[in-house]
């Protein structure tokens, strides 16, 4: 694997990763009353600034993801998307202040191990 599609790689999970993160908080900051119905809790989420920000976090790493599409077998680079999950995770402690527990921890360890064993090839 290249340099090049590593970086591209991350990037792309990372901004996936920021996605959340910002949905996250746009969604926890909106008017989800009951008095609003379905309809209304639905706009005022997609409404929400950070959920656009969100959404265009996500359309940007789709993009990029293309592109190490065209790079790489899909077998090699797909795995990767896994560490989004691990960044997820300490993203979400670290600027949410999520409670890290064990179980998670070795998870994201686990995940981490199976990546790299991936990407040695």
């Amino acid at each position: 694997m290249s340099l090049k599609s590593l970086i591209l790689i991350l990037l792309s999970v990372g901004l996936s990763a920021i996605a959340q993160i910002a949905m996250k908080a746009g969604v926890s900051g909106a008017s989800t009353s009951a008095s609003t119905g379905v309809l209304g809790s639905y706009m005022a989420m997609l409404t929400a600034p950070k959920v656009l920000l969100g959404l265009a976090c996500y359309g940007l790493g789709a993009l990029i993801w293309l592109r190490v599409l065209s790079m790489m077998d899909v077998s090699q680079a797909y795995p990767f998307v896994a560490v989004g999950f691990v960044l997820t995770m300490a993203l979400g402690f670290i600027l949410l202040g999520e409670t890290p527990h064990l179980t998670r921890l070795l998870g994201a360890g686990f995940i981490l191990v199976g990546v790299w064993l991936v990407g040695m090839r």
